[in-house]
């Protein structure tokens, strides 16, 4: 029964019952026009089994999502960057985007994967753009300009970024390890992680006045994908806490 089928992919998916979520998703799959979600859930698989050729699959599904203009590319570059085609990773986030929200996402990827490269400079530039306006009290966001000063030989920088604002414990460990002289926590590092912190982050922005279904099912698949990610867990805790779903929040 199809619809039951459904039922089961979207409660499998709340609840983060990943095998029968991709279980449902196949089944689903059978046959054209399936919806953007099933897609979605099938991508995710395909990258935490760094299968590029399933993931590629599922681009044109991708693309008619209400999100896929900017999510997509940015799931695409962090593909192309751990096949080791680094520079047309950063081509693709390279292309200038009209809507102000997308382009804070693709901005923040690219320099995520140019701290990744060690492009310190590069990516503390990317960085400071985003820094620059409303979002200068994002913890994560200074503490991976202070990495990328810090990488870049930047020291006091990086100080008065982490120094600057409220205060968070992310912004006071990596105070502690630039005066101890260790590196500050990387950021991602592999297409699993990218993808995680782009689904991190949209559940985040679409949850923000209410639980939504799209936004549990975002962080759902952040933790499937970096299943020790604090701030996947964080997220879904969130929107289920939003939602009134107090115990599975806990």
């Amino acid at each position: 029964d199809p619809l039951l089928m459904r039922r089961a992919f979207e409660l499998a998916l709340a609840a983060g019952n990943e095998q029968l979520a991709y279980t449902m998703a196949d089944r689903l799959a059978v046959g054209d026009g399936y919806e953007p979600t099933v897609s979605l859930v099938l991508a995710t698989r395909a990258v935490k089994q760094r299968n590029w050729k399933a993931f590629e699959a599922q681009g044109t599904a991708l693309a008619e999502a209400g999100y896929g203009g900017f999510a997509l590319p940015i799931m695409q570059a962090w593909v192309l960057h751990e096949r080791g085609r680094h520079a047309r990773a950063l081509e693709l986030l390279a292309q200038p985007s009209s809507d102000p929200f997308a382009a804070s996402y693709m901005t923040e990827h690219r320099g995520h994967l140019l701290a990744a490269d060690r492009k310190w400079a590069d990516a503390a530039t990317a960085f400071g753009q985003l820094l620059s306006g409303n979002t200068g009290q994002n913890p994560r966001l200074r503490v991976a300009l202070a990495r990328a000063l810090q990488g870049d030989n930047r020291r006091a920088e990086a100080k008065r970024i982490l120094d600057t604002g409220d205060r968070d414990p992310l912004l006071d460990r990596a105070t502690e390890a630039l005066l101890a002289g260790q590196p500050i926590e990387a950021g991602p590092q592999t297409a699993a992680d990218g993808i995680a912190a782009l689904y991190t982050r949209m559940s985040a922005d679409l949850s923000r006045e209410r639980a939504t279904p799209i936004a549990l099912v975002l962080a759902r698949l952040a933790t499937m994908l970096a299943p020790e990610s604090a701030d996947a867990k964080l997220a879904t805790a969130a929107v289920l806490a939003r939602g009134g779903q107090y115990e599975p929040a806990i």
